[in-house]
């Protein structure tokens, strides 16, 4: 009888352990690793007033920040330069524009963005036409 005492309490523990885990993860979001937290990228797209250029942010989390955007076009008649930077705040699996820059059809375009946040910073460029 008395080795039935212990027996009972050293099967109990792990079971409550157990139900306390499983359900605590269904509540909780598997944490994100920094590098797959936030994301970058820069569409580009042919409108009716020329190419448009968006910097976007992407996070898996919610998240705020600052970002830097720097867009450059080089074509015969010159070079034109637009920066644009400010604060952001995201949701989860949203996709947030953070400007446009719009730009003639002549010549070629280099973009540069820089997200930062509390997590860490990440960046992403696009030349276009091209590589």
């Amino acid at each position: 009888m008395s080795r039935m005492r212990y027996l009972l309490p050293a099967l109990l523990v792990p079971a409550a352990v157990g139900t306390a885990l499983a359900a605590g993860g269904a509540s909780q979001a598997t944490p994100q690793p920094l590098s797959e937290a936030m994301s970058c990228e820069i569409r580009i797209s042919d409108t009716a007033g020329g190419w448009a250029v968006e910097p976007v942010a992407l996070s898996a989390a919610a998240v705020a920040g600052e970002y830097e955007f720097t867009v450059s076009k080089v074509s015969k008649s010159g070079t034109a330069v637009s920066s644009q930077s400010g604060d952001f705040a995201a949701l989860p699996g949203e996709a947030v524009v953070l400007g446009t820059a719009v730009f003639d059809r002549k010549g070629t375009i280099a973009a540069e963005l820089t997200v930062r946040w509390s997590g860490g910073a990440v960046s992403c460029e696009r030349r276009y036409p091209g590589a």
